[in-house]
């Protein structure tokens, strides 16, 4: 399976959103102090201006068509420059400057910005009071003036600042989360009957992250309450009718062997086996997910006695496996169990050769049955993972729709998952545990 990109996960969205709305609030606060610092500057270098402004305004127009450069940046000419990008009447530093040089003799209108030569430009009309305007030009490192390095220092700071709280509110946030996931993993392991690892509420954690807790504790114990019923149900009824089964049974053998009762001899014993054949699917998925995962079985000797059990000839059955494959936090009935009814699944529905492959991946140690046969439906044969659940085709055959429901109960506890598709080795129904065993020997 594909891993997890960090920025998908809860605490990486929540960084990257607080990373963003710290990074645009830093910028807001430094477009506000540019914009006071500007506004006080505007009436300064208005006073500035002026004198050279009206200096420059006083030559003839001739000088003036081809632009007379009056300072860095500072020009004067009479026709409309080209390249003028927008109106810039919002500037703070224009809205500050223009009143002051009012006061001082010079009406300036229609400002502009413009790049020349690789710099920012400030375009406006002017002329002394009553007279022609001539288009002029102001040094953007004046009318723009950028803050200074040491308010850009404070504001890094700040923002550094702002960052290293958000990540420790976030930690303080998606920590309960991951520890409640966490729980919930080891939770789906154990089983649903089985003793659950304590599950702490953090001390410092929110109210919400509590409410979770709590309403998350409140189901699991009602969850537990219904599955002990539930076990103690199937487990009593079937323990129950074993006994029945077995004196029937008896009682049909101890019958008088003439031609007249061996029909019927054959009926009773064939329904009897069938019943009890019932009664142990039914404690098989019982045992499914009551079991404790508390034991290290070698998974290659369980499929092997497993797969020996059947007695078939290497032409129908056959396993290819490594000669050791420990597994970790497992138990070896529960793996039996699961082999077995794969296999007998194959050998029932399916058609002959059956091939059981084990082996190991990166990251995993994967289980495959192959067989002949059509097969599940594509993936409507998913349904056929449920209890009771039976397909059309094996309706005919005797079974209890519970082989594959224990299959899958039992891949979940071991943290794996079960799959089925169609190669070109076969019809297969794969199981894949995630991986905490040694490396295979022999």
């Amino acid at each position: 399976m594909p891993k997890t990109r960090r920025v998908d996960t809860l605490f990486g969205r929540l960084m990257l959103a607080q990373g963003l709305l710290s990074l645009l609030a830093t910028g807001l606060m430094w477009g506000l102090i540019v914009s006071e610092r500007n506004i006080e500057l505007g009436p300064v270098h208005a006073q500035r201006w002026a004198p050279r402004i009206q200096q420059a305004l006083a030559a003839p127009d001739d000088r003036l068509a081809a632009g007379l450069a009056i300072g860095h940046n500072m020009r004067v000419q009479t026709d409309r420059p080209e390249g003028l990008w927008f109106a810039a009447h919002w500037l703070p530093f224009w809205k500050s400057a223009s009143p002051e040089l009012t006061k001082l003799g010079v009406d300036a209108s229609e400002p502009y910005l413009s790049m020349r030569d690789g710099e920012l430009v400030l375009w406006a009309q002017m002329a002394p009071s009553g007279q022609r305007k001539r288009w002029v030009s102001l040094s953007a490192s004046d009318g723009l003036p950028p803050a200074t390095t040491r308010v850009s220092r404070l504001l890094l700071l700040i923002f550094l600042i702002v960052t290293l709280a958000s990540l420790l509110y976030t930690r303080r946030v998606t920590d309960p989360i991951q520890q409640l996931r966490q729980h919930m993993r080891a939770r789906a392991h154990g089983g649903a009957a089985g003793p659950a690892p304590s599950l702490q509420v953090p001390a410092r954690a929110p109210v919400e992250i509590r409410d979770i807790y709590a309403d998350y504790a409140s189901l699991i114990a009602q969850l537990q309450a219904q599955e002990r019923e539930r076990a103690l149900l199937l487990a009593g009824v079937s323990h129950d009718l074993r006994g029945p089964l077995g004196r029937i049974r008896l009682a049909a053998e101890m019958l008088p062997e003439v031609a007249a009762n061996l029909a019927g001899v054959g009926a009773i014993t064939r329904n009897v086996d069938h019943a009890d054949r019932l009664v142990g699917s039914f404690l098989d998925f019982v045992r499914a997910g009551t079991l404790q995962m508390d034991e290290a079985p070698d998974l290659a000797a369980v499929v092997r006695q497993a797969v020996d059990r059947f007695g078939r000839r290497p032409d129908e059955l056959r396993l290819v496996a490594p000669g050791s494959l420990p597994l970790a936090q497992a138990n070896a009935l529960l793996i039996d169990r699961l082999v077995f009814n794969l296999v007998d699944n194959a050998l029932k529905h399916g058609r002959p050769p059956v091939k059981v492959v084990l082996s190991q991946q990166p990251g995993s140690v994967v289980l495959d049955v192959v067989d002949q046969g059509e097969g599940l439906a594509g993936a409507g044969g998913d349904a056929l993972f449920l209890a009771f659940a039976r397909g059309d085709s094996s309706r005919r055959l005797p079974g209890s729709g519970l082989g594959l429901a224990v299959v899958q109960q039992i891949a979940q506890r071991l943290q794996g998952r079960l799959e089925h598709f169609r190669d070109a080795r076969g019809h297969t129904m794969r199981v894949v545990l995630r991986e905490r065993a040694g490396a295979a020997t022999g």
